[in-house]
């Protein structure tokens, strides 16, 4: 039996969204499993964590923040 009767074969089941992260180096989206986290302490003691990509060197960075 078809539609009023049962139910539709053209519903489509939502997947859960896929979460992104900004990696802070290059400024583009990957998704949450790729980022990997760096903490880094400057010289007056302030604590960064810095999202960073597979493919930046997290470095690039720490030299902005001396």
């Amino acid at each position: 039996m078809g539609w009023p009767f049962g139910e539709s074969s053209s519903v489509a089941k939502s997947e859960p969204p896929k979460v992104t992260e900004m990696c802070d180096v290059c400024c583009k989206n990957y998704f949450t499993e790729n980022i990997q986290r760096v903490v880094y302490f400057s010289k007056t003691g302030t604590r960064y964590v810095i999202r960073c990509c597979p493919f930046c060197n997290p470095e690039t960075l720490t030299k902005l923040l001396n």
